[in-house]
């Protein structure tokens, strides 16, 4: 049996977990964790104690409160390209069982040590609609951002890329999705203020997401520190054309090809603007053949059933780890250390 062990709203990080259980419902499991409050001892917060269970931890945070608490396989999940990911590897790498990366990007900057027991497992969808959105031939088109208010999410970039859009004849529509934890961004701020065409939405829910997607012709991602978003996945599935920034070194291989090389990612927010100008100005055979060839890459490339085999696989082949107690207090203090000079 799987355990995945996810903090509770975790946005996609939980619909990526429940889309892959979707792929083996009898073989995982999902258990969310509220956030420890100070003082709240980490053996509050979990009690799973099956001794041939495997765990895998979506958070750095969760594997450093439960390790050595459990004889069971533990593995650390990595579903970003940055440094939180990146130190977490070389912090729990030698006492992990296994490593799950998002997207090959993440394994081949991981520590060349750990690249052998890495997984690369992207997200997969278990939801699929025959009945594709459509992209309005209109200046009026209505587009989705959906993250959250930080500025590594590229939120503070939206008032550029609508002042851009709207020098070039268009007047989009936007719905902002912001998650939990906002940042404020002042700029950001007084635009959803004074812009009418602005509607803010707060903790939508992951389920509702999907078909929320669909009353829209396209998502703006402005972000820069993704590992293989699952709003990226679920856009496709629907449809929804993706204007992603290249938020890793091999995100177009995340999207499916298109000849007219529109719907690709870009390098800065004006290119990403203007791609939504050039794809709002297609013809509507051209839009058709592109959602088409969107749904046919979803099929292929992220089913949670054949997920799910790859990672009962990954799971069958670990070697087990011995978890003595000399060992773990070796590798706490070593953690301390390595947390110590990083902090210098």
């Amino acid at each position: 049996m799987i355990h995945h062990i996810c903090y509770r709203n975790s946005g996609g990080i939980n619909t990526y977990v429940q889309n892959l259980i979707a792929g083996s419902p009898g073989a995982q499991s999902l258990h969310l964790i509220d956030r420890p409050i100070r003082g709240q001892k980490s053996a509050d917060l979990f009690h799973t104690s099956e001794r041939n269970a495997t765990l895998v931890f979506h958070d750095p945070a969760l594997f450093r409160a439960h390790i050595g608490q459990h004889e069971s396989q533990a593995l650390l999940a990595l579903h970003g390209d940055n440094q939180y990911y990146y130190q977490a590897s070389e912090e729990f790498g030698f006492i992990s069982d296994g490593i799950l990366s998002v997207s090959s990007t993440i394994k081949s900057n991981l520590n060349h040590r750990f690249r052998s027991k890495t997984l690369v497992l992207g997200p997969c969808i278990s939801q699929l609609n025959n009945t594709l959105a459509r992209m309005p031939i209109s200046l009026h088109p209505k587009l989705i951002f959906i993250g959250r208010e930080e500025a590594n999410k590229g939120v503070h970039l939206l008032p550029e890329i609508d002042k851009i859009l709207k020098n070039k004849g268009l007047t989009p529509h936007w719905s902002i999705v912001i998650s939990s934890r906002p940042e404020t961004h002042i700029n950001f701020r007084r635009w959803i203020a004074t812009c009418s065409r602005v509607t803010l939405y707060e903790n939508i829910p992951n389920d509702s997401l999907q078909h929320f997607l669909e009353e829209h012709s396209a998502l703006i991602l402005p972000s820069q520190t993704e590992g293989h978003p699952m709003v990226v996945i679920e856009a496709l599935a629907r449809g929804v054309a993706p204007f992603p920034l290249n938020y890793c070194d091999d995100c177009a291989s995340h999207l499916p090809e298109d000849p007219s090389g529109i719907v690709t990612p870009s390098m800065r927010h004006e290119e990403l603007a203007l791609k939504v100008v050039q794809y709002s100005a297609q013809p509507k055979s051209k839009i058709e053949a592109w959602q088409k060839a969107a749904l046919r890459f979803v099929l292929q490339s992220h089913n949670p059933e054949i997920q799910a085999s790859s990672l009962m696989a990954f799971v069958n082949s670990i070697e087990p780890s011995s978890k003595s107690p000399t060992k773990l207090r070796y590798h706490k203090w070593q953690r301390k250390l390595l947390r110590a000079i990083n902090a210098w």
